[in-house]
């Protein structure tokens, strides 16, 4: 009998032995550990940026500045064998927390089909919506505190202190929505007065220690909030991709539906104001989650608000408790059935096959995560070897280099002195404040002395408008060294200093319409730039708000009858940028530092679609200069 006793106990605790199962799985699921090396994609460089300035104690918005914190780097999977452990530690803890507060949600549902079906979708659907998975959990450490009376306990509020604080040091939007969060759970009726208190100095008093053990300054809080919101706000009108219409409308059907959800929300005499603010959290989220998902509109980020918006039927059961009635739970299903409908629509729909795949792997990272590293130095020497730029380490040496536009896991494979200028990959720098950065830090002292370059402007852009000032001090105060791999290698020049010092007389200035051709072969043959302001009427203000700005162009005609279409930024496209001789690609940069003949623009003209014209105002002004001995 004494052989059969575990099995006896097992029996007679199978319901906890489930729970604990479950939370494994649930753990194991959302770990996200680095699966492969790349850099191959703009993401794959950014982030790997983030890792390196989180490495060096790089300061936020003044050394670098982005929408991410100095977590930032943490979120995402991409190997960097400096911060191999800081990820490790992050997956195993944060996760922990994470299926914590999913599995603590789980058991606010109804027992049967509800919770089943809860614990399937976050099993499946959050595998690849990193960003709903980070969104769905802030939210949640909002919604127990004010559903739950277990969660007003002090070590819980401390808890809870402590995750916000973390997650708003990885994302600037993830700070404003934990901010929005904390001030909904310190403001709640239901707390006592001392806890109030507590919890409304642990936040920030937890995000300042954090900010300072990462080696950010105190001094640069506000300059970290200030660029991080200068790039969030010119965000929906600089990075607009456009998708299928159909996802927009079923997407734009799914809301209008979730609000009526919201708005015949059954509030209660004795919670009402829980209710309340419990209700304004999934609305301010679900906001977030649509500009995330329809402001640079593809497969992925489609995937991100639909798997978020899966779980927000959910988040309104669980205000309800356990003991919803069967008329919201048809509003719930009903609702997931047409975010479902999208999902299958437009987004990479996991097989169990892949979970099951994804539980043997991160099962084993966790197990054995030196072997896992040493499989990924392996891929990392490979990466660094197949990127090897001989000549330009012979030539760079210990001194400080930049790279131009997007390529920097290039400049960190070969293990140059990266000095980067603030706006570190070009296509972020889209108005004038942040363009402005940039040209700044190249008229510096601080202006590394090596350039790598290679233009590969995003989206369809006219290549010389990203970084469009930046690119005038290149090649003003730097001369051509080498070329390799499709980069090219610019020095300063010994007289930078003066080079740069040129004046740029005024040949052109008036008010033009859309598809009105201006002539530039009138104006002599002097290089000519180029600066566009245009504005949004009311109604195009209250679209970029909601929703995002319809796309602008510029056409270009040669002399030789040539015809060349580019996307146009307005923020862009507000500072002066190269217009004529025309640079196309990474060839005429090169062919221009060679003195080479390029294309000449005989002519431009500024196009939007017909539809979408009541969204400027009618007249833009344009300013044509020269750019006297570029």
């Amino acid at each position: 009998m004494g052989r059969l006793a575990p099995f006896e106990w097992l029996l007679s605790h199978k319901a906890r032995c489930a729970h604990a199962l479950l939370f494994l799985l649930l753990w194991l699921s959302l770990l996200d550990f680095p699966r492969e090396i790349s850099i191959q994609t703009i993401d794959a460089n950014w982030i790997l940026c983030l890792g390196h300035f989180l490495a060096n104690r790089y300061q936020c918005g003044v050394d670098y500045v982005w929408t991410y914190g100095p977590l930032g780097y943490l979120v995402h999977p991409v190997y960097d064998p400096d911060l191999f452990w800081w990820k490790y530690l992050w997956e195993v803890s944060i996760k922990l927390a994470m299926a914590w507060l999913l599995a603590a949600w789980a058991d606010r549902l109804r027992p049967g089909w509800t919770r089943a079906i809860f614990v399937l979708m976050t099993l499946l659907f959050l595998l690849g919506a990193v960003d709903a998975l980070y969104l769905f959990c802030l939210i949640m450490l909002g919604l127990l505190p004010l559903r739950d009376e277990r969660w007003r306990r002090s070590e819980r509020l401390a808890v809870v202190a402590i995750l916000l604080a973390v997650l708003a040091l990885t994302k600037f939007t993830f700070l404003l929505l934990g901010t929005a969060v904390w001030g909904v759970v310190t403001l709640m009726p239901g707390l006592n007065g001392r806890r109030r208190v507590a919890l409304a100095a642990g936040y920030p008093l937890a995000w300042m220690i954090g900010w300072l053990l990462l080696g950010q300054s105190p001094h640069n809080v506000s300059r970290f909030l200030a660029s991080s919101w200068e790039i969030v706000r010119g965000y929906g009108e600089a990075m607009v991709t456009e998708g299928s219409p159909r996802t927009v409308y079923i997407a734009g059907a799914a809301l209008i539906l979730f609000l009526v959800l919201l708005a015949s929300y059954p509030f209660t005499q004795a919670r009402r104001w829980e209710d309340r603010l419990g209700v304004s959290l999934l609305c301010a989220s679900m906001f977030l989650a649509w500009k995330h998902g329809f402001i640079r509109q593809d497969r992925l980020h489609e995937y991100h608000f639909f798997g978020y918006l899966l779980f927000v039927p959910f988040a309104v059961e669980g205000l309800r408790g356990s003991a919803a009635g069967p008329p919201s739970r048809f509003r719930a299903g009903l609702a997931a059935a047409l975010v479902l409908i999208g999902v299958l629509c437009r987004g990479p729909i996991p097989r169990p096959t892949d979970w099951l795949q994804r539980l043997c792997f991160n099962g084993i990272i966790v197990l054995t995560p030196e072997r896992y590293k040493r499989s990924l130095d392996k891929q990392q020497e490979a990466l660094a070897a197949e990127w090897a730029l001989q000549e330009t380490q012979q030539r760079v040496g210990e001194s400080p280099a930049d790279l131009i536009s997007l390529a920097q896991g290039v400049l960190l494979l070969n293990r140059l002195t990266y000095r980067p200028r603030p706006i570190f990959q070009s296509y972020s720098a889209y108005t004038s404040d942040l363009l402005e950065r940039n040209a700044a830090f190249y008229r510096s002292e601080r202006a590394p002395p090596f350039v790598l370059c290679q233009l590969a402007p995003i989206d369809g852009r006219f290549p010389a408008m990203e970084d469009g000032p930046l690119l005038l001090e290149l090649l003003y105060r730097y001369r051509p060294m080498s070329r390799e791999k499709g980069f090219l290698l610019l020095k300063r020049r010994a007289d930078a200093d003066t080079a740069g010092s040129k004046t740029h007389p005024v040949l052109l200035q008036r008010t033009i319409t859309f598809d009105e051709e201006v002539r530039l072969d009138e104006l002599g043959s002097m290089p000519k730039l180029l600066s566009v302001h245009l504005e949004n009427t009311l109604l195009g203000r209250l679209r970029a708000f909601l929703f995002r700005s319809p796309l602008l162009f510029l056409e270009l005609q040669t002399p030789e009858g040539g015809t060349y279409s580019y996307r146009l930024i307005p923020g862009m496209a507000g500072s002066d940028f190269l217009l004529d001789p025309l640079l196309r690609d990474q060839a005429d940069l090169e062919a221009l530092y060679a003195g080479k003949p390029l294309p000449r623009v005989q002519s431009f003209s500024l196009h939007v679609a017909p539809e979408a014209r009541r969204y400027f105002q009618e007249r833009l002004a344009i300013t044509v200069r020269g750019a006297e001995g570029l």
